[in-house]
């Protein structure tokens, strides 16, 4: 029997209480983890000292301190091994930045030939109402039952109901909350026969990453999220290999200007579109479609900006951006390579 490579990295699941606060304690919450699962109705839990194989990275951290040097260790580790080996892999994980991870491996490893899961919790797995041991449970059986290989993220949302997100779907939690969605819709659980068909035909659109898994993260990419009053005139480009733009909730951005054909000011992303067209610079804007019922500011953009609208979450926008630029994309090659589907992210 293939084991599952279980990988510590910190987090919310490593942590434990201390002082009314969270501190990091991987090696605690890794006996809490392994004894709830022992102990649980598990067809699985009577495998629990056998079935796993656990690797901790060496430095632990919180995810809201997760960094591109830090992301390429969790990279490194995952390559250090040959998954094929595996039943598949389970990585804990923070949940403040574990949408932003999950996008990353979903377009890195995008052919990995085993599913990946990410598993977290709201709680750490010692404090009462947690959620990260169902989510560690749901994993290993998910794994253990021959699910398509994938990155995916198992989580139970505050009402109880479980879901199954795709990695390159799956969007930052809200503030106030500790629940996930998915773009779209998370994968239904509830029928396991239609949930490994559908997870099934998700494995099969897949396609390899054009630079292979040999990517190393450098910081050739700007990030913007708007707000109100954004100056766009005091972001400096300097080392940026291309720029991927937010919206607001409509799939919007900023195009002020003083009436129709009239100037704009650095307040408008118009004026970012601009000083990238000098340089060769492409701006992405996520998510963002064009179409009926789309405001004309946002045709404002493309037309008159050059700005690209990517049909997918800002979180994977961002990750295919990061690896096309660490890779040394430009140009056309790279603007065709972000609107070239990899796994399953343009919706």
């Amino acid at each position: 029997m293939k084991k599952i490579l279980t990988v510590y990295t910190g987090g919310t699941i490593g942590c434990a209480p201390r002082d009314g606060q969270r501190e990091l304690n991987t090696e605690l919450a890794k006996r809490y983890i392994a004894l709830r699962f022992s102990q649980s109705d598990s067809q699985y839990a009577c495998l629990s000292h056998s079935l796993f194989e656990d690797s901790c990275l060496s430095s632990q951290t919180l995810s809201e301190n997760m960094t591109l040097p830090k992301l390429q260790t969790i990279i490194d580790h995952l390559r250090s091994f040959d998954l094929a080996e595996y039943a598949g892999v389970m990585i804990m994980h923070g949940t403040d930045t574990l949408a932003y991870t999950a996008a990353l491996l979903s377009m890195l490893f995008c052919f990995s030939p085993v599913p990946i899961m990410l598993i977290s919790g709201a709680k750490p797995p010692m404090v009462e109402g947690t959620n990260a041991n169902i989510n560690f449970r749901t994993g290993a059986e998910l794994i253990m039952s021959g699910i398509a290989p994938n990155v995916y993220v198992p989580y139970m949302n505050a009402d109880g109901t479980l879901h199954l997100h795709l990695g390159s779907r799956i969007m930052q939690s809200a503030n106030f909350s500790d629940d996930f969605v998915s773009a779209g819709e998370s994968i239904d659980l509830a029928d396991r026969d239609a949930m490994h068909d559908t997870c099934r035909k998700l494995s099969e659109a897949r396609r390899p990453a054009p630079f292979g898994t040999d990517v190393r993260l450098d910081n050739g990419l700007l990030y913007i999220t708007p707000y109100t009053g954004l100056d766009y005139g005091r972001l400096s480009l300097d080392g940026v290999g291309a720029v991927v733009h937010g919206t607001y909730h409509s799939g919007t951005f900023c195009v002020e200007r003083g009436g129709e054909g009239e100037g704009y000011s650095s307040l408008s992303v118009l004026h970012l579109a601009a000083r990238c067209k000098e340089r060769k610079v492409p701006v992405f804007a996520a998510p963002c479609t064009l179409g009926d019922g789309q405001y004309s500011s946002v045709f404002d953009g493309v037309q008159n900006g050059g700005i690209v609208p990517l049909s997918m979450t800002r979180e994977c926008a961002w990750a295919k951006a990061l690896l096309a630029t660490s890779a040394k994309m430009s140009g056309k090659e790279l603007t065709e390579y972000m609107l070239t589907p990899l796994n399953n992210e343009i919706l």
